[in-house]
């Protein structure tokens, strides 16, 4: 049986990340976590019944994945252990440079960062922001979208080891974009970000 065969006999899930034919992995709604091998999809055995929202993949034995109530995951290829985010908020989507700094976002204006050893809070906004989408490049380009009343796209910059705010947008959904940046709108008011 093909993957796209094998995938629809699961409901609800959130994210899916490719490593290759014979390697991938989604997340869903009550904790559901699958592996699929090039022939049939498998359980990984997950403790937590939150919905799970994103996933970022470094390697077999370092994945991240992160949902609802502040839910954030480590996958070392054998078992799966909850970190601690700081936060209740449901997290929506996440997004790694290095295994050592990796940014989550979510509901109520939060975006995460995680070190390497602990996950901290590096910024909040407005309470009434879904960050639902982040990419970055390096630590000084980190860019987070919200699709609440628009797309809206904050910028954020390091400087002296102190992050700040360096560029709050609020783009048309005419003109989709800002700068070098194209957002593309996908089934289900999912928004991606992509640059060109």
């Amino acid at each position: 049986m093909g993957l796209a065969e094998s995938i629809s006999h699961w409901n609800n899930l959130n994210a899916v990340w490719v490593v290759s034919d014979n390697d991938v992995i989604a997340v869903g709604n009550a904790g559901l976590i699958l592996h699929y091998d090039g022939s049939e999809f498998s359980m990984i055995s997950c403790t937590t019944t939150c919905d799970l929202h994103g996933i970022w993949y470094f390697a077999g034995d370092n994945i991240f994945i992160v949902g609802e109530a502040g839910t954030v995951l480590h996958y070392d290829g054998k078992t799966l252990q909850t970190m601690d985010s700081g936060i209740d908020k449901n997290l929506l989507a996440i997004y790694g440079i290095s295994p050592t700094n990796i940014y989550a976002v979510g509901e109520q204006g939060y975006i995460l960062q995680f070190d390497g050893s602990h996950w901290s809070t590096a910024w909040i906004g407005k309470p009434y922001l879904e960050f639902c989408g982040v990419w970055a490049s390096a630590p000084e380009d980190v860019y987070v979208v919200s699709k609440s009343f628009g797309f809206r796209c904050i910028i954020l910059t390091e400087q002296h080891g102190m992050r700040l705010e360096l560029d709050y947008r609020i783009i048309s959904r005419a003109s989709g974009a800002v700068q070098q940046m194209t957002f593309l709108q996908l089934p289900g008011e999912i928004f991606t970000i992509m640059m060109v």
